[in-house]
């Protein structure tokens, strides 16, 4: 019999259903990201729109979808997906900014998926730590940060 004082164990089901929902919202983000890359390949008039709008040209437009390749991947890849949310946090804060801006813009389409994106970085905080440390040869709990004096 149980102490009725005494509170139940934890259980690991909501964390579990966080990080299955955290994944369908990565996979979501990366068939938009998927999605959009291939408009500005096909030269899509709607996606074309907003290069011509700020006079940037192929290239640029180009280098954006190829942009939005790489974050489609990476927030497939467990280690790389924190860091791939913050770059499409970015490039997505990029992308309300023009559609704001330029005449008959749509600043709600990229609005969507940012929200979804800063969900990502918020989500897969621990991922993204795991990656720095990694990247700068740190382990967890080894000192301040500071390089030693020579």
């Amino acid at each position: 019999m149980t102490d009725p004082a005494t509170p139940p164990a934890p259980s690991s089901r909501p964390r579990r259903w966080a990080g299955v929902l955290l994944w369908i919202g990565q996979a979501v983000l990366a068939l938009v990201l998927v999605g959009a890359a291939f408009a500005k390949f096909g030269a899509d008039p709607t996606a074309t729109a907003s290069f011509e709008a700020i006079g940037a040209g192929v290239l640029v437009r180009n280098l954006t979808g190829v942009t939005e390749i790489a974050a489609a991947v990476g927030l497939l890849v467990p280690l790389l997906a924190g860091a791939a949310a913050i770059g499409t946090t970015v490039l997505l804060t990029a992308a309300v900014a023009v559609e704001a801006l330029r005449d008959g813009g749509a600043p709600v389409v990229p609005l969507v998926p940012l929200v979804l994106a800063v969900i990502v970085v918020i989500g897969r905080r621990a991922s993204t730590v795991r990656l720095w440390r990694a990247v700068t040869g740190r382990a967890r709990g080894t000192g301040t940060g500071r390089r030693a004096p020579r």
